[in-house]
């Protein structure tokens, strides 16, 4: 499971975004930089053609480092909110997991039939309100 606090604490260390890139296209030339919005130099990438790796395209490095790195803050939000909606479901499943929302057949010889159709439908409310309050949770989100 990803460490979002981790990654909120790097993020925090971090030159402040939005980040940008510039020098792109790469054209083998002037290397592509990435800079803060305010101009802050943050890193430099570039294919110096001598090492053993393979060429790389250096637009697409650029672009994914920028895009990623600017879209973190709200990618980190939307796991934590996630992830409380889960929690929010899992305990309404419990909830209902409950005995008492057990198999019970409907009528049985001898039971009054008006009985159990009022213990289904206080059972189907239950239920219900119990579902109605994880949706309301989740909505305020």
């Amino acid at each position: 499971m990803t460490d979002t606090q981790k990654l909120r604490e790097l993020l925090a260390k971090a030159t402040p975004g939005p980040w940008e890139g510039h020098g792109l296209p790469y054209r083998g030339m002037d290397d592509p930089v990435i800079t803060s919005q305010g101009g802050m130099y943050i890193c430099q990438l570039t294919y110096d053609q001598q090492s053993i790796t393979q060429e790389h395209d250096v637009d697409a490095d650029a672009a994914l480092i920028v895009a990623a790195i600017n879209a973190l803050p709200e990618l980190l939000n939307e796991v934590e909110m996630l992830r409380a909606e889960r929690d929010r479901m899992r305990e309404a499943l419990a909830r209902i997991a409950k005995p008492q929302y057990g198999y019970q057949s409907i009528v049985e010889d001898g039971d009054d039939p008006v009985e159990k159709a009022e213990y289904f439908s206080r059972l189907s409310d239950s239920l219900q309100a119990i579902a109605r309050a994880a949706l309301k949770e989740t909505d305020n989100d």
